[in-house]
């Protein structure tokens, strides 16, 4: 009875740490476009259009975390979707315009020459996985600075790679990435702040998915010269019928 007690107040946790960190993108973008000088860079209709997609983020972000207690009660069943990347990946590079700007920083597309589709949930892989992993990404990347994502498929697996030129992690923080109760938060490059909520709940989603990841990253000190983060997701490929 105990454990039990204890594993529902865990999950209760974690379910706030899933809204509180990823309610943040949205919501910052919101916060951000709220003033006069937005609507004169961007012109009324992209304006208008930026604002509905944050706002129809962070209601899908509360829907996906009500389906996955629903199902983790074993009220609902999962249901996973096709899901078009290339839609994805058009919607974060919106949801990050200002951080982007700000920093000067690119995502590169270019190697992404056909649509490609998943199995998956759409906001559980745009909110809880891809846009943690782009915000790392800016994060820990120098001003000027590049993301590369390139996307291939291999037998059942869609494979999207996300790889950026910033300061990399050390091995002690690699190790323990997805270790909820150890401290691997750290500044960004321009002293960007952060929770250390976002790669175990990557970790978790993508598993959720039933798909893989892997993490591979050099750091500026022992690799001067090649530095930088690769994230490897792998999706299960969808196969139309």
């Amino acid at each position: 009875m105990q454990k039990r007690r204890e594993r529902l107040i865990s999950d209760k946790q974690n379910l706030i740490a899933v809204l509180s960190h990823d309610l943040g993108n949205p919501i910052g973008l919101i916060s951000n476009m709220a003033n006069k000088e937005s609507l004169q860079d961007f012109g009324e209709e992209e304006y208008f259009s930026l604002l509905k997609d944050a706002s129809e983020m962070s209601l899908e972000i509360v829907e996906t975390v009500r389906d996955m207690e629903a199902i983790r009660a074993g009220k609902k069943k999962k249901e996973l979707r096709e899901v078009q990347l290339n839609q994805i990946f058009s919607k974060l590079k919106l949801l990050f315009v200002n951080q982007l700007k700000e920093k000067s920083v690119s995502i590169d597309t270019s190697d992404i020459k056909q649509d490609y589709s998943v199995y998956a949930d759409k906001s559980i892989l745009l909110s809880n996985i891809l846009s943690n992993i782009i915000s790392n990404a800016i994060k820990f990347s120098h001003e000027n600075g590049s993301i590369h994502v390139s996307i291939n498929e291999e037998d059942k697996w869609t494979i999207i790679t996300i790889k950026d030129k910033g300061i990399g992690m050390p091995k002690e923080i690699l190790n323990n990435l997805f270790d909820i109760n150890i401290p691997t938060n750290r500044c960004g490059t321009s002293n960007e702040t952060g929770t250390g909520f976002g790669m175990p709940l990557v970790k978790s989603s993508i598993e959720f998915l039933g798909g893989k990841l892997e993490i591979q990253s050099k750091d500026t000190n022992s690799y001067p010269d090649e530095h930088g983060t690769t994230c490897i997701i792998s999706l299960k490929r969808y196969i139309a019928k």
